[in-house]
């Protein structure tokens, strides 16, 4: 990997600035181009879209929203959160988690200043604790002890793939589910085991305590449901949050 000149200087800087910032990232470009496949780009993507604090915090159970390497954080901080764990999930990920749920403050620098490289024997191509059902393991454990602590019933946007499998986990771990929201006519008015499939047209009447987990696969509609809930008066990480 390659840090650019001046890349310690300005995460230093970001947290000196600002004694309450315990993470500071910055943006990546990955390398060689030959290497870098389909999917990499869409992270990479994705991981530089996300750069002001509101929204680091909004898509944090979506996917890691720092490149391990990338990042320059306060070790007391760490420290204090338990440090690097071996749970049989990402190590990195699994920090920030407990960084958040301690109420952590993150920040990015908003310039590409670290060349990530990309190769066939990386870790994460290669360790098991890499695979995408351990990711979400990894999600659903601080989902129930942060977001979805102490929550009555929720409901489910998308009653896709992505939704049943989240709804599967999610009644496994205790948790109630209400319905799921779906824009498809096949599956609006029908049940996916027991549990019935509304249109979004039913989220104009407020629920007591309906919080709502959007887990949808397809591109961009995580855009579109948001602009949806905020239209409706819903606020994000209060009323609903999203994940992947």
């Amino acid at each position: 990997d390659i840090s650019l000149p001046r890349r310690f200087e300005k995460q230093y800087a970001a947290l000196v600035s600002d004694p309450a910032l315990v993470l500071c990232g910055c943006l990546v470009r990955s390398f060689p181009d030959e290497e870098v496949g389909e999917g990499m780009r869409i992270y990479e993507n994705w991981l530089n879209s996300v750069v002001s604090e509101q929204e680091i915090r909004r898509d944090f159970f979506v996917e890691s929203p720092f490149a391990h390497p990338s990042v320059v954080y306060r070790r007391e901080a760490v420290l204090e959160a338990g440090g690097y764990r071996d749970s049989g999930w990402p190590e990195d990920y699994d920090l920030w988690m407990r960084l958040y749920l301690s109420g952590a403050r993150f920040s990015k620098v908003p310039e590409v200043l670290y060349l990530w490289r990309d190769r066939p024997d990386r870790l994460s191509r290669t360790d098991r604790a890499y695979v995408i059902p351990h990711f979400r393991k990894l999600k659903l454990h601080y989902l129930l002890l942060g977001p979805l602590k102490r929550r009555g019933r929720i409901t489910i946007w998308g009653a896709g793939r992505e939704g049943r499998w989240w709804c599967k986990e999610l009644l496994e771990a205790g948790v109630g589910i209400e319905r799921f929201i779906d824009v498809d006519p096949k599956k609006i008015g029908r049940c996916v085991g027991e549990i019935p499939v509304d249109s979004m047209e039913s989220l104009k009447e407020r629920r007591e305590g309906g919080f709502i987990i959007g887990a949808v696969g397809a591109r961009g509609a995580r855009e579109l449901i948001r602009t949806e809930l905020l239209s409706l008066g819903y606020s994000e990480l209060v009323d609903f949050i999203f994940v992947a």
